[in-house]
């Protein structure tokens, strides 16, 4: 049982030690691309819906809309 404890306390503690590493390579990225002044965001993005229901025959595939946003 102590085994299992001090794995638990070690990846625990690996995890938080890269998590913070996440943060800096994060902020560097922000700082480099200074996103301090930027004050609005436009995403753009298409893709497939497939809207349950009944489809044409019960051989096809459920009716597909496309999306565009």
């Amino acid at each position: 049982m102590l085994k299992k404890l001090a794995l638990v306390l070690a990846l625990a503690a690996l995890i938080s030690v890269r998590a913070e590493a996440a943060d800096t390579d994060l902020q560097q990225i922000a700082d480099a691309l200074d996103v301090s002044t930027i004050k609005t965001f436009q995403f753009t993005a298409n893709g497939t819906s497939f809207q349950l229901g009944q489809s044409t025959s019960p051989a096809a595939a459920w009716p597909r809309q496309f999306g565009k946003v």
